[in-house]
């Protein structure tokens, strides 16, 4: 099976200030992966640059075995979606028909959805408990509700690789853990490689398969759940990366089945 995605010598910039360098490295299938690093990393960039919105500034990235800079549009969105965090602008269209658009990579130019496209849709929403929303407009939602909406937009294009920029930024705890739920699924029940930028630590830890932290160019660690250290190796590595922007300590610890893991006096929790 060849990787998700394939970076050799990867570098990005921004205006002239490089952001990712020299990357070279392999991204599986079929797992959860979850970036976690400070602002400014380079996590947005990364996802960027595996969506195909930006080009490398040197390197060759592959996507399931194909040069990236030789795919179209249309098929670099059959193979990967990217969910970005926010969106500028007013929608002025039902959910039903914002959550159609996600066919678009599987249509010919001007093409009317079709039967089929529909019954994607009404599947989606079902399963994404929204179908009480179908005819409300997406400029109406809660950010918890648009969330789901762009979730199951994804879900309709039908690409073997989804990319989630902050899907849980300013949610409240039980939309962050539905969410990432959500996105456990995706992987386990319909096969999907799911790259994912977390903010919250704890929500790294319980849901990925592997862990990406970025940080001074590059990624800085690997770490696998499979490990038996996995959690402590993911807080040291914090430590070392928050300590450096002038945080406090990183403290993990353990309470009836919840794990706190606490920055700066701000807990993050998950069940474990």
């Amino acid at each position: 099976m060849n990787a998700a995605f394939e970076l050799d010598g990867v570098t990005a910039v921004r205006g002239t200030q490089p952001i990712l360098k020299d990357l070279r490295l392999d991204i599986p299938q079929q797992q959860v992966i979850a970036l976690i690093g400070p602002n400014g990393a380079g996590k947005t960039t990364l996802l960027r640059l595996l969506a195909g919105l930006d080009m490398p500034a040197s390197g060759t990235l592959s996507v399931l075995g194909e040069n990236a800079a030789q795919l179209t549009r249309k098929r670099f969105a059959q193979k990967v979606c990217y969910i970005p965090q926010g969106h500028s602008g007013v929608f002025t269209y039902t959910v039903r028909d914002f959550v159609v658009m996600g066919r678009n990579p599987h249509q010919t130019a001007l093409q009317a959805p079709s039967q089929k496209d529909w019954e994607y849709v009404d599947h989606a929403l079902e399963v994404f408990g929204l179908t009480q929303f179908a005819d409300r407009y997406y400029s109406q939602l809660s950010s918890g509700e648009s969330r789901l909406v762009m979730l199951a937009r994804g879900m309709v294009q039908d690409a073997p690789i989804i990319l989630l920029d902050e899907p849980t930024a300013n949610l409240d705890f039980y939309n962050e853990h539905k969410i990432m739920q959500i996105t456990r699924k995706l992987c386990t029940k319909a096969h999907k490689t799911v790259l994912v930028s977390i903010h919250n630590p704890a929500l790294a830890l319980q849901y990925a398969d592997l862990v990406y932290c970025i940080y001074g160019g590059g990624i800085a660690a690997v770490e696998e759940k499979t490990n038996p250290d996995f959690e402590r190796n993911i807080t040291a590595m914090l430590n070392v990366m928050y300590a450096e922007k002038g945080c406090g300590a990183i403290r993990l610890h353990e309470h009836n089945r919840l794990i706190f893991i606490q920055l700066c006096c701000l807990p993050f929790v998950y069940l474990k």
